[in-house]
Order: structure tokens, then C-alpha cells, then sequence
């Protein structure tokens, strides 16, 4: 199971926006958010078994499956940067294929009212549109994301006593 290590701090960041490999996402970021979906329960894994020669099933023990996560959203040229350099900056934060395809990340984020938590995933697909609009300056994208482990995690609390730090 991949959770953010006792290290990991997570990023500041305001109602609204995420964090993902460097990249921030969201509100007053050249990087917008049009959409998140998968970040409510995901799939069950179910253990329950077909009763033989009678009616229902015999009940067994439900496990959750892998979380997969898609945002999508559009993004501007930053300041200082054209939108072909904002692409590659949004490419090079959603991608797998330099850490051999088995690499977590977490994907920290915030919403009103709860601490910010991260989701520990790997690019699976990412869509860039090229169209009328990406010539006028503005690029609608899509990624895709998978969860190996579907669990929510907050950030580690680090208490510190007089002799030692507990975590």
C-alpha cells in the first residue's frame, strides 16, 4: 500500500485547487479545473457467493477496489510562457512512462471545509485538445488517473513532546 510518507508535506494550497507532480491545478492558476470525478467511493469488490440450488447469496466480505480519478479542465499561457510551453508543463506533470509505468504520486487536493488530502495515483491517459480555441490561446485537457490504493490520506501529524517527536 503507497501512502504519502511521513515526510510528505502537503502543498499549500486554496479552496478549490490541486497538486499533482509539481503542477498546481485550480482557481487563479494558468491551469484550471472544469471537473473531478472519483474522488467519492469507489468501486466494491464484492466476496459475496450465489447460494447453490437456492435463492440469494451467501454473504461475504466487501473490499474496495482501485480508485481511478479524471479531472478535466482548460488552461491559458502563463505569464511569461507561450501555451505550447504551458502544454508541456501540463505533459510533463501527468506522465508515467519515465518511471517505468509503476510510480505513484499524490494528488493532493482541497476542498471547503475538510483538511487537504491526496489520493496516491498514476497517469493512465492524458488528452490535450487541439482545436479553434488552443489557436486563440485556450487548451481544454483531460487526464486520467488510477489508484492502486483507494484510501483518502490527510497529511501526517507530527507531535512533538520532550524528548521526541511522535507520529
Amino acid at each position: 500500500m503507497a501512502m504519502p510518507t511521513v515526510g510528505t508535506a502537503a502543498p499549500a494550497l486554496g479552496n478549490w485547487e490541486m497538486e499533482y507532480n509539481g503542477l498546481t491545478l485550480g482557481l487563479g492558476n494558468p491551469v484550471g479545473i472544469i471537473s473531478v470525478e472519483g474522488l467519492d467511493l469507489p468501486p466494491i469488490q464484492t466476496g459475496d457467493v450465489q447460494r447453490a440450488r437456492d435463492h440469494g447469496e451467501q454473504i461475504g466480505l466487501d473490499a474496495m477496489g482501485g480508485r481511478d480519478i479524471t479531472i478535466t479542465g482548460d488552461f491559458v499561457a502563463a505569464t511569461g510562457f507561450t501555451l505550447a510551453q504551458t502544454s508541456v508543463f501540463v505533459a510533463n506533470a501527468f506522465t508515467n512512462y519515465a518511471f517505468g509505468g509503476t510510480t505513484e504520486f499524490p494528488l493532493w487536493f482541497q476542498l471547503p471545509d475538510l483538511p487537504c488530502l491526496a489520493s496516491m495515483c498514476r497517469t493512465r491517459k492524458r488528452t490535450v485538445t487541439i482545436d479553434l480555441a488552443y489557436s486563440m490561446g485556450l487548451a481544454d485537457y483531460s487526464v486520467s488517473l488510477h489508484a492502486t490504493d483507494p484510501r483518502l490520506y490527510a497529511q501526517p501529524k507530527v507531535v512533538s513532546t520532550d524528548r521526541k517527536s511522535v507520529v
